[in-house]
């Protein structure tokens, strides 16, 4: 029993002076300021990191989702306030549908209005069965329409870098669009991480500072990515094929 007392006494001095390290005040007002202070400090950081978690773009199209969200719950009537029932979720998913939107415009929205729930630790009503249900019968009453869109390949490129002086009007704006265009095809860059039409999002594009000549061609910094919102470089290398970007 000795023993016990003896190893309960160390426990509590040597955390008595572990606290004391932490929080040195003498005036227990002066600590509680303290311990919230860094409280506060914390919850800033955990809310940065939880952003940077997901990519600019990504964030930038929810916000433009839980918008368009706002505005029709205002003309509607829909009760705006969160966590969102879920006949507000549907209702609004069925205002999208019968306003001619595509399915993967709801499929966006859902995922937008998943997010803000879920970044603030609420129930997430886009889960439930009905609005699973809902997104099933919009597909099976407007089927998915097949991708028009065509690779661009080593033709198509030679295609339209012949066709440049044409419609350029300078020879300056040939050689712009010819950098952009060869740059883009080689390194299987998506617009959004060359170049941007807002300057809000500067950083996103790929600046003058950004490329970096090198002894087997140039490197360039991409400051994100879809997939990534770290930096990420590429070395550019001379090549063969037509349209060298180098």
């Amino acid at each position: 029993l000795v023993s016990f007392f003896l190893t309960v006494t160390r426990s509590l001095c040597c955390r008595a002076r572990f606290m004391r390290l932490l929080f040195p005040f003498s005036h227990p007002q002066t600590s509680s300021c303290c311990i919230m202070s860094v409280i506060a400090d914390l919850d800033a950081e955990a809310d940065n990191l939880i952003q940077a978690g997901i990519a600019k773009a990504t964030q930038r199209a929810y916000d433009a989702h839980w918008n368009r969200f706002v505005a029709a719950a205002s003309r509607f009537g829909f009760a705006s306030s969160l966590p969102l029932p879920v006949k507000t979720v549907t209702r609004y998913l069925a205002h999208l549908y019968s306003s001619g939107a595509s399915q993967s415009t709801g499929t966006q929205a859902r995922a937008a209005l998943r997010y803000v729930h879920l970044v603030q630790g609420l129930r997430d009503p886009t889960s439930d069965y009905r609005v699973t249900q809902l997104m099933k019968g919009w597909g099976k009453q407007a089927p998915t329409q097949p991708d028009l869109r065509k690779p661009i390949t080593t033709a198509v490129l030679r295609k339209l870098l012949n066709a440049l002086p044409a419609v350029a009007s300078s020879p300056h704006e040939v050689t712009l669009f010819r950098a952009a265009w060869t740059l883009a095809y080689h390194c299987l860059l998506r617009p959004g991480e060359l170049t941007t039409t807002s300057e809000i999002d500067r950083e996103c594009r790929l600046n003058l500072e950004d490329v970096v000549l090198h002894r087997a061609g140039y490197r360039i910094r991409l400051t994100s990515t879809k997939t990534s919102t770290k930096p990420v470089s590429l070395l550019v290398k001379p090549c063969l094929a037509s349209g060298c970007p180098v």
